[in-house]
């Protein structure tokens, strides 16, 4: 029988192999808009139906003590749009992630807490935040995990975006169903302590937000990453260079980067 981080290693190469097939099949997506024209809208309104009426769709719950370890956990860190820790910290980490995705909730649950406590805090190491959308492609038609890095990205603009993705992970369904409508994302948001969520709402159209998200997706194809959660990691007045961890509950490849880029 395997062993867990067997089985997460494999997880991992087969998530990685899926979101590389998901990002080729959108730039052949995006190539063939001219073409399909309104053979392509039919097709797509038919597939919202169907996916629409097979969700699982509704409000993400959590409890109050889950939610209150979440914001607790970020009590005190500076928060500046996408990026959690003190401006002048020695070292920088960004993460890349789509919100729907499985696995960077288990990074968010199991790894990054300790990130967060033993360096974030300390001011050793700030940590970005970059939004990507993969995941709307296995759902193709639909618009689900770009709702979601939408609103998140709205609610950096009032410096709470780390509480709401990591309350979002904690109430997050499955990747395959459309669950990410306004009364979800709303009732995500009325978790995060002072968060004006009629404001976010509306600040999902600002141009900032399209530009970060955009911006998002232009570094991670300029590096070469596949698949999500991915990391860069280095001095913030240097070159940042990826760093693979292959048991998500483990974080010790980033802290040794965050160590070494100190030095």
């Amino acid at each position: 029988m395997s062993s867990r981080k067997e089985q997460k290693e494999q997880a991992r190469l087969e998530r990685e192999a899926k979101q590389q097939e998901l990002a080729a099949q959108a730039q052949r997506s995006r190539r063939m808009k001219v073409i399909g024209g309104v053979l392509g809208l039919a097709a797509v309104a038919v597939l919202v139906a169907v996916v629409i009426s097979t969700s699982g769709g509704g409000g993400g719950t959590a409890s109050g003590t889950e939610v209150d370890e979440v914001n607790s956990q970020l009590e005190g860190i500076p928060q500046n749009g996408i990026t959690l820790g003190e401006e002048n910290a020695p070292a920088t980490m960004v993460e890349f992630a789509d919100l729907k995705c499985p696995f960077c909730a288990e990074f968010a649950t199991d790894g990054l807490p300790t990130i967060i406590e033993d360096y974030v805090r300390s001011g050793k190491v700030k940590i970005e935040f970059r939004n990507l959308t993969f995941l709307d492609q296995a759902t193709e038609g639909t618009d689900d995990s770009t709702n979601a890095a939408k609103f998140a990205q709205a609610t950096g603009l009032q410096n709470k975006l780390w509480n709401f993705v990591d309350l979002f992970y904690l109430q997050q369904e499955a990747e395959n169903t459309v669950f990410a409508t306004e009364d979800f994302l709303r009732n995500v948001g009325s978790q995060v302590p002072g968060l004006d969520v009629d404001k976010a709402w509306a600040d999902r159209d600002d141009p900032k937000v399209q530009e970060e998200l955009d911006l998002a997706d232009e570094i991670f194809n300029r590096e070469g990453l596949s698949g999500t959660p991915s990391f860069l990691v280095g001095p913030s007045d240097g070159t940042l260079e990826q760093v693979t961890i292959n048991d998500l509950s483990d974080p010790t490849p980033l802290i040794n980067a965050i160590e070494a880029a100190q030095e």
